[in-house]
């Protein structure tokens, strides 16, 4: 074929990104008698995305899904200090037990990770936290082969080393989209409908600045597969779509020594040690209240001028206590793992052993 020939493909229902939320979308739809395919720009047939390395548990604000749908609503306008869209809101309280119940009759299985109430529905076999990244087999990878098993007998499929560029319009309506596979070929694709699932922009710097996630993404480690581009926003844009909420991300708080350190992500989290301490930037001062999360301390962390640059100030009581919270804790696999833990008699000796010109609470 030529190089300039154009490869087209047609179907009911043309899914871009084979993670989750795509393989649930196609599985759906191909169930309901729609002609799916699921174009993956990445070509591993194992490719790595967030929901293959997911630890897999399935809670909503770190509690149940058998909660009434009325107190999950309640508990996101909660957590997200009432900024949550509320068509959105009620919408993930009312299906988020459908939707695992659905996962179940997929083959998909779950098992109870812990003692609380969010621990329920864990993916199984779990995803063990452990020293570096170690997913096959468990978790999200079993689920997302599960899932694409169960599209290819429903009839579809899933086109891997397809990169979708560009929506196709018409009369201001969707009918598919134009990309490249990895060979260098431009393919369209002709489709009744399209649903956009390739994941956030993380592995864009420039579109984490643009939206103030951080202004030294370099600076910032990620725990995700650090695969998504942000393909599927800019593409919605270019025809005139909305977006809201893109200043903020889900992470936790790890060692600075992980920016160099593969040992050191995903895990251990420093989250327990910072909800317990002080978090101070390189003047030595507080810089956001700790005490709300280490979700929103990762977000408050990658704003600074330089993301690497604040440190953690616990005393032996939390170390010995909240830092050994965790199955894969704080205390003591961040420093087996290689992690920088200073210790001194006093908070001046600390500071002067840190480099900070002093620690102040103001």
């Amino acid at each position: 074929m030529p190089a300039s020939a154009v490869i087209r493909y047609r179907c009911d229902l043309a899914v871009v990104g084979a993670g989750l939320g795509g393989m649930t979308a196609a599985l759906s739809a191909a169930q309901a008698g729609l002609s799916v395919r699921v174009f993956e720009k990445l070509g591993d047939a194992r490719h790595l995305c967030n929901s293959r390395l997911t630890g897999g548990i399935f809670h909503i604000a770190l509690d149940s899904l058998l909660d009434p749908p009325e107190t999950i609503a309640a508990r996101i306008r909660a957590a997200t200090d009432g900024t949550a869209e509320p068509a959105l809101t009620d919408a993930v309280a009312g299906d988020a037990l459908r939707a695992l119940r659905w996962l179940q009759q997929q083959g998909i299985r779950f098992m109870r990770s812990g003692r609380d109430p969010w621990q329920q529905f864990t993916l199984a076999p779990p995803s063990l936290p452990q020293f570096g990244r170690r997913w096959q087999g468990r978790s999200g990878d079993l689920m997302l082969r599960t899932l694409e098993a169960r599209l290819g007998a429903a009839g579809g499929s899933v086109l891997r080393g397809h990169r979708a560029e560009q929506l196709l319009m018409r009369d201001e309506r969707c009918v598919g989209f134009a990309g490249t596979t990895l060979h260098g070929q431009p393919f369209a694709v002709d489709a009744h409908a399209v649903v956009i699932a390739d994941g956030g922009f993380q592995t864009n710097p420039l579109a984490l600045q643009a939206h103030g996630i951080s202004p030294e993404p370099a600076q910032v480690k990620q725990r995700n597969a650090q695969t998504g581009y942000g393909d599927g926003l800019r593409m919605a844009q270019q025809v005139g779509a909305a977006a809201t909420g893109l200043s903020a991300f889900y992470g936790h708080v790890l060692s600075r020594d992980s920016l160099h350190n593969e040992l050191l992500w995903p895990f251990p989290w420093a989250d327990d040690l910072v909800r317990s301490g002080l978090v101070v930037g390189p003047d030595g001062r507080r810089f956001a209240d700790e005490g709300h999360s280490g979700v929103y301390m990762a977000n408050a962390l990658a704003r600074l001028p330089d993301p690497a640059s604040a440190l953690v100030i616990f005393d032996d009581a939390v170390w010995q206590g909240p830092g050994k919270l965790r199955a894969m804790s704080a205390n003591p696999f961040m420093e087996r793992a290689g992690g920088t833990v200073h210790r001194a008699p006093t908070l001046s000796a600390l500071a002067a052993l840190a480099g900070l010109p002093h620690v102040s609470g103001d």
